[in-house]
């Protein structure tokens, strides 16, 4: 097993390769999705906690609540 990360590690470490690293012309099989950024997106389309309900006096002015985000 130690053989094997030793060269594991001496292929992903050569110059040539660097698979961390932005190389131009290089092409991939797969791309890996951006799940955090489609997430931080989904969060920003979909709550606004801000926002005050319709029909709802819009001079007046109260404090968020657990009850308003669903906590109890």
């Amino acid at each position: 097993m130690l053989r094997t990360m030793n060269r594991l590690r001496a292929y992903i470490e050569g110059h040539e390769r660097r698979p961390h690293q932005y190389t131009e012309g290089r092409s991939a099989k797969y791309e890996i999705p951006d799940y955090v950024g489609d997430g931080f997106a989904m969060l920003t389309e979909d709550s606004d906690l801000c926002a005050i309900p319709d029909g709802a006096d819009e001079t007046t002015s109260r404090e968020v609540a657990s009850e308003d985000l669903g906590v109890n």
